[in-house]
């Protein structure tokens, strides 16, 4: 019936977006920088309140010489960044809440370590974490503590330029994603995105689209998973409403909002492990 709705006659039908919307700037939010190419939040407080089976059993900080480690169960949330660089491979940064407990221990054990430097304020840790996987794998990098936050930059030189980069986007001496237009009515046509949300803003399923969202809620014991794709200009958005439609073909509302294509599906609780896998 919405899909008769939404395509009437085989022509998309166009809504408009609201003037104003109620944006919702959460802390973490404050740390990613405007060239963040791909981010993905999952939220492990809503997700442990579903099954505990759903998250890894190894830890995923445990700290080269600091005896300390963090369990997915001690994690409130998890920000993963993806930045570039020039001619080289990206720039994975975490921004990571964990527990107030375990933040503490996590703190109180690396800060004895001399710091790598100071920045702005900020002490700067050389850090090496230890991945438990099928193969152990022992991953270098910086680590800075800030406001409950434990922010861990993946690699060498060019993580550490990014992990100041994130400190002083922090400080609002840089540019911020999340204070975007097409960002924040991304993130609002979203929906609560209770599990958590990806956005990429390069390589789109859909080429024309400059961001792409994708969210996971849990709406009535069902989950309820929305795609949100900005376009340049509405016109733009019309004219590639059957692409989306091939790139989405078994989802059951596809809308157009001015610039944006909103489309939803639902799913039962059973799929859950693999809508996580996928955002």
């Amino acid at each position: 019936m919405l899909l008769a709705l939404v395509w009437s006659a085989g022509q998309p039908k166009i809504e408009h977006l609201p003037e104003k919307i109620d944006f919702k700037q959460e802390r973490w939010m404050d740390f990613v920088p405007s060239k963040t190419e791909h981010l993905i939040f999952l939220n492990y407080t809503a997700v442990l309140e579903q099954s505990e089976d759903l998250l890894p059993s190894k830890p995923l900080i445990n700290i080269v010489g600091a005896n300390v480690s963090i369990l997915p169960r001690e994690m409130q949330y998890i920000s993963t960044l993806t930045l570039p660089n020039a001619g080289r491979d990206s720039t994975i940064i975490q921004l990571m809440k964990p527990l107030s407990q375990a933040m503490d221990d996590l703190s109180a054990a690396v800060s004895p370590s001399t710091p790598q430097e100071r920045y702005s304020g900020v002490s700067i840790y050389k850090v090496i974490n230890r991945i438990d996987a099928r193969t152990p794998q022992l991953i270098g990098g910086y680590m800075v503590f800030i406001s409950e936050h434990a922010i861990f930059a993946i690699g060498g030189s060019d993580a550490l330029a990014w992990l100041k980069t994130v400190i002083d986007t922090d400080d609002a001496r840089g540019d911020r994603l999340f204070d975007g237009r097409d960002i924040r009515y991304a993130r609002h046509l979203s929906g609560n995105a209770r599990m958590g949300f990806s956005m990429t803003l390069f390589q789109s399923v859909v080429p024309e689209a400059k961001i792409t969202l994708r969210s996971l809620d849990l709406v009535g014991g069902q989950l309820m998973i929305k795609a949100v794709l900005s376009f340049p200009s509405t016109d733009v958005a019309v004219a590639q409403a059957e692409a989306v439609r091939r790139a989405y073909p078994s989802w059951f509302s596809y809308r157009i909002l001015d610039n944006f294509m909103v489309v939803s599906r639902s799913s039962g609780m059973e799929g859950l492990a693999q809508e996580l896998g996928v955002l």
